[in-house]
Parts: structure tokens; sequence; C-alpha cells
């Protein structure tokens, strides 16, 4: 995989296997309450930690209002696919 790092030089990074469980599991926002074209994007992705690797389970990026914003932070499919992360 791909990954632009903050000075825009590109790193190849390889894809490793998931542990089967997490020591801890939360979401982290990045938020923007208009909802207009030149707003900033809201971002949240849901993190895992084992030990001491951080894992990137899932990720939104959109440009949201603040109504949609609260509501793609509490998403049902991101409880479920990471229910200890809510």
């Amino acid at each position: 995989m791909l990954v632009r790092q903050a000075d825009n030089t590109i790193l190849r990074v390889h894809a490793v296997d998931l542990p089967d469980e997490f020591d801890k599991q939360f979401q982290s926002w990045g938020l923007a309450f208009k909802d207009l074209s030149t707003s900033d994007y809201v971002a949240g992705g849901v993190w895992g930690i084992k030990a001491a690797d951080r894992y990137l389970l899932d990720l939104k990026r959109e440009r949201l209002g603040f109504p949609e914003t609260v509501a793609q932070s509490h998403d049902r499919e991101v409880a479920e696919s990471q229910p200890e992360a809510g």
C-alpha cells in the first residue's frame, strides 16, 4: 500500500495481520462544523492498540455539518464493526 506522508513523500507500507484482540480500542475525530464545499473535512478513525503497536481499523472522511458529524461519531456501522471502540 502507498501512503503519502506530511512532507508529500510516498512511503510503501506492507499490510500486516491484525491481532485477534486488542488491549484497547478507541475513536478519534477531527471536526469541522459547516457543511460547505469550502469547509475542512471531518475525519474519524477507529484505532486498536496491542502492546506497542497501533492499528487504524476504520476511517471516515467527509465534509459534514454538525448534526451529520454527531451522527457519524455514533455510526452503528462503526460501532458494530468495532464495538469496543464505542
